[in-house]
């Protein structure tokens, strides 16, 4: 088969490499572990996999044309799934860097590592434990001295395994139809975090062999992953997972670049989708300590929410989809420089905050939900979420029609806009959290009202503005009022369980004291999450 010459550049490198005729650009990057945003894991359904080519490819296909305009085309831009190499080409990728919620700030932990610090003391002078949040779209991992506590370095990236897919259950599927897949996302999230310690010895001075302990935390899907262990049994009934977890793994299945005779401890899980970030959550909460009515939600692809009342723990996963990620969003993107990721509205005018400077590029999920809002209370959408096509109001000159379809616009040049099918987007994704909510509710026989303490976690939940999340019905009214925000509670967690054996334990038994909630095939549900399309 002809091999050719493929050149890929962005702001922080320039690799060439040599590539099969009849590959896809797609297939290129990602076995050759370059990240390029694809939500839908490279099916040609997202058209987010957006680059800038120079050389022989196959044909523009009408599939491509769907997504991309006739200006993009003109300048060279194919999508990377679509587009065969046919001849040596260049690439040209995006550098953009995504902000990462890796805020621990006010961390109060008695010092109490669970393993032998004597024993690692006759081998390095430093010794460094390492926890890691694998989120399903962002990988967190916290350096701490075990001796002291001493926060020593935290990095931080978007999850590789997200070319293959924007949500566990498109993963699930890759690994299900792929004989290897569980093997390959095994490799690329455990090359990732390589990378990370790699970094971490270069900023530092230290070697890998001083990380003597590691916790992963990280939802039931990516724990699986990191272990190896094969996810399959997650993608039918009853969706049970191979593993629980709560215990430690050889480092010689998993292959971190650490201490020889360090091992992984995996933080224990509650079901198929109430994963060890859940327990990290509560955990950082202190579930088992708290004496009043509390709530938690950590809102990302998935929502895991719980609900503590009268000594018991109510908990369930609902499926928010990837549009608060900024998936299946016309114009969404992650939180990267030049994505909007505020919405405001002042004397008549939309106003923009955006990441970075220079112009913006899209809208990342916290813009996206306080556009939706100030479109719900200026009546541009109704309450079934139809954007009004004769509106008369102060926002007139903003909606208007394009391909078709009613949109919109954030700015006056109206490259940026909010279509009818993202609207559909956020009622689905603020549906399944707001019926969730109201389960766990139910199911504690309390009302919204009665929960004392609310918990908002995860690097969504940092950014929302919550008087929008309350406009739009995404969380009780009462709720936004007096949530407190927490920021990457399940890496709090993971790095609790890190420095004490204590908060370990305690882990442990939070996880078995939860009561799961049921939402799959439950018809109360279902009547719940249809009422709350509505706005």
């Amino acid at each position: 088969m002809d091999k050719y010459i493929c050149t890929i550049i962005n702001g922080l490198y320039k690799k060439t490499i040599n590539v099969l005729k009849g590959k896809t650009i797609f297939e290129v990057l990602i076995s050759n572990s370059i990240f390029l945003d694809a939500p839908c894991g490279g099916r040609g359904e997202c058209g987010k996999c957006k680059v800038k080519v120079k050389g022989k490819l196959s044909l523009i296909t009408d599939g491509e044309k769907e997504f991309l305009s006739d200006e993009e085309i003109n300048k060279g831009f194919r999508l990377a799934c679509y587009a065969k190499i046919e001849g040596d080409l260049t690439v040209y990728i995006d550098d953009n860097e995504f902000e990462v919620e890796t805020n621990t700030k006010g961390l109060k932990i008695e010092i109490n590592p669970s393993i032998d610090i004597k024993k690692y003391k006759n081998q390095v002078s430093l010794i460094v434990g390492m926890a890691v949040d694998i989120g399903t779209t962002t990988v967190a991992a916290f350096f701490y001295n075990l001796e002291t506590g001493m926060h020593l370095y935290t990095a931080s990236r978007i999850n590789m395994q997200k070319a293959y897919g924007a949500d566990v259950m498109s993963r699930i599927n890759y690994c299900t139809n792929n004989e290897d897949g569980n093997e390959i996302l095994h490799k690329v999230i455990i090359e990732q975090l390589n990378e990370m310690i790699d970094e971490f010895c270069r900023e530092s001075g230290c070697n890998s062999s001083t990380i003597c302990d590691c916790v992963l935390t990280g939802n039931t899907t990516m724990l699986l992953l990191a272990a190896n262990i094969s996810v399959v049994s997650l993608g039918h009934l009853p969706f049970e997972p191979q593993s629980y977890f709560g215990e430690y793994i050889s480092n010689e299945k998993i292959g971190f670049n650490i201490n020889k005779s360090a091992n992984i401890y995996f933080m224990p899980i509650i079901s198929g989708f109430l994963g060890g970030d859940a327990v990290s959550v509560m955990l950082a909460c202190d579930y088992d300590k708290q004496e009043d009515n509390s709530y938690m939600v950590d809102i990302g692809t998935n929502g895991e929410m719980a609900i503590k009342h009268n000594g018991s723990i109510y908990a369930c996963s609902t499926a928010a989809g990837p549009a608060f990620e900024g998936a299946q969003i016309k114009f969404g993107t992650g939180s990267i420089d030049g994505a909007i990721k505020k919405v405001s509205q002042e004397n008549g005018k939309i106003k923009l905050s955006i990441i970075g400077k220079g112009n913006p590029i899209g809208i990342c999920g916290s813009g996206l939900l306080d556009a939706v809002s100030i479109m719900k209370i200026n009546n541009i959408i109704d309450e079934t979420g139809r954007i009004e096509q004769d509106y008369k109001g102060i926002y007139k000159e903003y909606v208007f029609e394009c391909d078709g379809e009613i949109s919109f616009s954030l700015n006056d040049k109206k490259s940026i806009y909010i279509t009818q099918k993202d609207i559909r987007e956020v009622q689905l994704a603020k549906a399944a959290i707001s019926a969730g909510t109201t389960m766990l509710l139910k199911s504690a026989q309390i009302e919204d009202f009665d929960v004392k303490n609310i918990y908002v976690a995860g690097g969504f939940g940092s950014a929302i503005n919550m008087d929008s999340a309350g406009e739009i019905g995404l969380l009780p009214k009462h709720f936004t009022i007096n949530a407190k925000s927490i920021g990457n509670a399940a890496g709090t967690g993971a790095i609790m369980a890190l420095l004490s054996s204590n908060d370990r334990e305690r882990a442990n038994k939070i996880s078995k004291q939860v009561k799961i909630v049921e939402l799959s095939g439950n018809p109360i549900f279902e009547n719940e999450f249809i009422e709350r399309i509505l706005f």
